[in-house]
């Protein structure tokens, strides 16, 4: 793409695709930044539930503007 990216980027926008796309599978986020405790993924980078809740929001105000 031509953008330079650091290292620490790279691990987390891969983190964040899979937290995004398969965030009840976050091992395969470990397994990526080379984890041996999944526990630390999911303390540090797992924002699924958090994109989830915000998209939750989003359809409420929508459903609200549209009344």
């Amino acid at each position: 793409m031509g953008v330079p990216v650091n290292p620490h980027l790279f691990r987390d926008c891969g983190v964040s695709t899979v937290a995004t796309h398969a965030g009840d599978r976050m091992g395969i986020a470990s397994g990526l930044l080379q984890h041996t405790d999944e526990r630390t993924t999911e303390k540090h980078y797992n924002k699924g539930a958090t994109l989830s809740a915000v998209g939750r929001y989003q359809q409420i105000v929508d459903e609200l503007m549209s009344d």
